[in-house]
């Protein structure tokens, strides 16, 4: 499978997950607009299934129209419940704090709003790059040490205006990658890394009187995030909970490790940030306890060779 089939196979499992969802939120009693995923100030992960509902004042609601930092994500017709399956990344989302609205229209007329801020987490966007004061440009990603998905390793800078070209390349352990020939004052590829060994990577600008400035980060450090790319399918599968199903406040998390290149020596699983779950081989099976609300899971699991397997996924609590 190469990666763009190991894409539409994840848009196509996203779709079969959407249209089996156990949504649970209900319409007000009275004329209103509610959101119940995700929850107030709650962070997710690299998806999450949105869920609302709405009352009409004495007429049904004709349309829900989903905004995320002003922007119309999307629209539902005559309907007065709301579920979609939210992809930050597809909206170019950075890390951090964003703002959700939801809006709905009854038969009159009537408009109703209920909205929520979230934390968006693990996304591999990097952060916004300012310009640099004077000529040259701003290195922004990758960082050193940090750890990003072996297949998507982000390189990000930002020029001053008299930038006019950039090329870029990086090394890991005998694999060079680079390309150049890139124009305008924001620079922005995806390199790749290997997750045995770190990754450097070197990037250069030049200005419009020819001059040239080079900038170089090391020890950037990768996982096998299950993408298919130099090594088809490493990373972590998790089988329960599935994407974008409500679950108790006990549910199961049953996950494991997929093609690993080495004997896996232990695995943990994190609720927001915190181990609730370990294991000292290639599987996990584990019964979670969570508050009402919108969580980030996470499972990692270490192969005798140090190297990182990892997903992150959003589970709504009821």
């Amino acid at each position: 499978m190469n990666r763009h089939a190991a894409s539409l196979a994840c848009l196509v499992l996203g779709t079969l997950f959407a249209t089996n969802a156990l949504a649970t939120c209900n319409p007000p009693s009275k004329p209103g607009m509610l959101i119940c995923y995700p929850s107030p100030n709650a962070a997710i992960a690299q998806s999450e299934a949105v869920e609302g509902a709405a009352t009409g004042d004495d007429s049904p609601i004709r349309q829900m129209v989903l905004y995320v930092d002003n922007k119309a994500i999307q629209t539902i017709d005559n309907k007065d419940t709301f579920t979609y399956d939210y992809f930050p990344a597809s909206n170019n989302l950075t890390n951090g704090w964003h703002h959700m609205v939801l809006s709905a229209w009854d038969g009159d007329g009537h408009i109703y709003k209920a909205s929520t801020y979230f934390y968006l987490d693990g996304n591999t966007n990097p952060p916004q790059c300012s310009k640099p004061s004077a000529s040259g440009f701003t290195l922004c990603a990758p960082v050193k040490g940090d750890y990003y998905p072996e297949s998507t390793v982000p390189v990000v800078a930002t020029g001053s205006s008299n930038i006019t070209g950039w090329s870029f390349s990086s090394y890991t352990h005998g694999d060079t990658t680079s390309g150049s020939g890139y124009t305008g004052n924001i620079f922005r590829v995806d390199t790749i890394g290997q997750p045995d060994y770190p990754t450097s990577v070197t990037v250069n600008a030049t200005d419009s009187t020819g001059k040239k400035y080079t900038q170089s980060v090391s020890g950037v450090l990768t996982y096998y995030d299950g993408n298919c790319l130099r090594l088809c399918d490493p990373g972590v599968t998790i089988k329960s909970p599935q994407y974008f199903h409500d679950q108790p406040t006990k549910f199961t998390v049953d996950a494991s490790v997929s093609q690993p290149q080495a004997a896996i020596d232990s695995m943990k699983v994190y609720l927001d940030g915190k181990v609730v779950a370990t294991s000292t081989g290639p599987t996990i099976y584990a019964t979670i306890t969570a508050t009402s609300g919108s969580h980030v899971l996470t499972v990692q699991a270490w192969d005798a060779k140090h190297a990182l397997y990892r997903t992150q996924q959003t589970v709504n609590v009821d």
